[in-house]
């Protein structure tokens, strides 16, 4: 992954788009522990209850930005707001509300307010979590 994530790059550079660019990298879940996957330093895997089942990391590359760690929640509805407001597109009037909430004004520093106060991490037959702030709730 990593070389091809490089040539992809070279790509970008080589034909002038790198600065003008947004580079994603995400994950939806933690990796699969049964498989081999490491969430270290975080406990559980892939559809369990501990932190390793739900969050995960990733990069995001903004042209002239600085690098910075995020410190809120974010979910992986949130990427589809944050984007269209950074690019200053608007959903048609006709189109249902998203799911996700926009971070731009966080990642940009235009705030320290987090977007994103809770979280629902899934719905099973029987069960279902919630996470809000630094606790889980399981109903």
């Amino acid at each position: 992954m990593d070389l091809e994530i490089g040539r992809y790059l070279d790509v970008l550079k080589e034909t002038d788009h790198y600065n003008n660019t947004i580079l994603i990298f995400s994950s939806d879940n933690g990796g699969p522990r049964k498989e081999g996957g490491s969430n270290w330093p975080l406990r559980g895997g892939k559809g369990g209850l501990f932190d390793g089942a739900f969050r995960s990391r990733a990069l995001m590359h903004i042209p002239g930005m600085e690098h910075q760690n995020y410190p809120h929640m974010f979910h992986a509805v949130d990427w589809m707001p944050t984007l269209m407001e950074m690019l200053n597109c608007k959903l048609p009037r006709d189109h249902l509300p998203l799911d996700g909430v926009s971070h731009m004004k966080a990642i940009l520093g235009m705030t320290k307010k987090a977007p994103r106060e809770e979280m629902l991490l899934d719905i099973d037959p029987g069960m279902v979590r919630i996470k809000r702030s630094y606790f889980k709730l399981f109903l």
